[in-house]
């Protein structure tokens, strides 16, 4: 196969992403700061548009609706040749080689991303649940300081746990045993991140650079709209650091963090986490439940103030 038809296949692409407030926005700072790489606002309509697009004309196919006109080969040429003209025009006007796309919903559609780009990259990164949770109340906090309201998936525990599952379902099952996607874990780069950028560029075929470990000198521009909601300016140009894991500002009380910790789907990818091994009690589902409507209450409550 030619280095024309490797590119065509993604051979210059990396994919990253994870559950939001995983750690996915410092992982594309990192892999952002190396030379040959490009990397800043998330191109989110693969996973929103692109990939829904494909699967319903790939069922169209399967089902003989259209497949007098399109099959499976065709469909993805097609959508392949959209996305690689967007970012090989990107990178010609940058002057890089390498396109990394981070947006969160890329580990929803691990499988169908790597379909369209066989010879791409993904870097999935896993955080303790505890933490995921708790970032998303900060977040919560913020869209209420403003008088907005928050997205549904932060407005409580329930909701927060449903969606960091709704991902480890996705993504956990999806990165076994395929060799193009490497699992990353947020304590592990922040704790020792040469080590780890290491593996991500040994991973992605990218030449180590510790230029990449100076991130508070990136100049990447990441922010997007709302993205103060999601950041602090402070976050977006910060050094890597410990401040972020459990350590740092805790949100949660010990009962919401034993409740995230109950109902958290188990994987063997999150044994480091020790959540316990045991099944709720019947209090703790109704205790979890209840966190619910003590979310929506609260926020109704400081949309109208």
């Amino acid at each position: 196969m030619s280095g024309k038809d490797e590119s065509k296949l993604g051979s210059n692409y990396i994919f990253c992403g994870g559950c939001p407030r995983s750690g996915t926005t410092l992982l594309q700072r990192i892999i952002g700061n190396h030379s040959t790489v490009f990397s800043e606002q998330e191109f989110q309509y693969i996973p929103s548009h692109l990939v829904p697009f494909r699967r319903a004309i790939s069922d169209g196919i399967s089902q003989h609706n259209v497949d007098r006109i399109v099959d499976h080969s065709s469909l993805d040429e097609a959508c392949r040749a959209f996305v690689n003209t967007v970012f090989k025009t990107k990178l010609e006007e940058v002057g890089k080689q390498v396109f990394c796309e981070k947006t969160p919903a890329n580990a929803l559609f691990i499988p169908e991303i790597l379909e369209m780009f066989p010879k791409a990259t993904f870097v999935l990164i896993i955080r303790d649940p505890r933490d995921v949770v708790n970032s998303f109340r900060g977040v919560r906090n913020r869209y209420l300081s403003k008088n907005l309201e928050p997205p549904k998936f932060v407005r409580s525990i329930a909701r927060s746990v449903r969606e960091l599952n709704r991902y480890l379902d996705s993504s956990i099952v999806a990165q076994r045993d395929d060799p193009r996607v490497l699992i990353v874990y947020y304590e592990d780069l922040v704790a020792n991140p040469e080590k780890e950028v290491r593996k991500i560029c040994a991973h992605t075929k990218l030449k180590f650079e510790m230029k990449m470990l100076d991130i508070k000198q990136s100049a990447a521009k990441i922010p997007a709209q709302k993205s103060e909601l999601w950041y602090s300016r402070e976050g977006l140009s910060a050094a890597i650091s410990k401040s972020g894991v459990v350590t740092g500002k805790q949100l949660l009380s010990e009962s919401e963090k034993n409740l995230i910790s109950l109902f958290t789907n188990r994987y063997p990818e999150l044994e480091r986490y020790a959540l316990p091994n045991r099944p709720p009690s019947m209090i703790e589902k109704l205790q979890f439940k209840a966190t619910k409507i003590d979310g929506a209450i609260s926020s109704k409550f400081n949309k109208r103030t």
